[in-house]
């Protein structure tokens, strides 16, 4: 039979180094996940591959350059002001 945790006992496991284990509670958001996040898109920029993936990213064609301003118009139409 597997045993229940006790309330706050997860604050007091011991970690496992080279292991990013989350807590099961972070209130407002994951702050782990934020964190690798943040250092993962800095990471990127720091390489020197954003031009490229800009240019990569842009639309092909007007009618795709079309599709994603009525898109971006929807998405703004539903936006809190």
């Amino acid at each position: 039979m597997k045993q229940q945790q006790q309330p706050g006992r997860a604050a007091t496991q011991k970690r496992q180094p080279g292991v990013d284990n989350d807590p099961p509670l972070q209130g407002e958001g994951n702050y782990t996940a934020a964190r690798r996040h943040r250092k993962s898109a800095e990471r990127f920029v720091e390489s020197g591959r954003v031009e490229k993936a800009a240019h990569d990213a842009a639309p092909k064609d007007p009618a795709e350059q079309s599709e994603l301003q009525q898109a971006e118009q929807d998405g703004r139409a539903r936006a809190r002001p």
